[in-house]
């Protein structure tokens, strides 16, 4: 139902369902990771979620409080994850190739 990719189109997913629900994080770590005030996000269920290509070309970055970044090793965007111990994945919603229906 939806695709996404990085900036350089190196890791590529797709999603089996349209997202429905988003949030914004305000947190500190959240802030440094965007380089804004937030991050927009949403999330799956793992079983809708699928990498299409380039999972090879994702290095990992954690914090010992366990918060995780995710991002391309060629350019450098966020990459959806795996959310800890859930079977959901975070997707950042910037990487998403379809225009996406908000409602606030």
């Amino acid at each position: 139902m939806a695709s996404g990719q990085c900036l350089c189109g190196a890791v590529r997913f797709s999603l089996g369902v349209e997202p429905r629900f988003f949030y914004r994080c305000h947190c500190t770590l959240c802030r440094k990771q965007t380089g804004v005030g937030h991050n927009l996000a949403t999330l799956v269920k793992a079983r809708d979620f699928r990498w299409e290509e380039g999972q090879g070309a994702i290095t990992s970055w954690r914090k010992t409080s366990g918060y995780r970044n995710d991002f391309c090793s060629q350019c450098g965007s966020t990459v959806p994850n795996a959310l800890r111990e859930t079977p959901y994945f975070w997707i950042p919603l910037g990487l998403l190739d379809v225009e996406l229906s908000m409602e606030c």
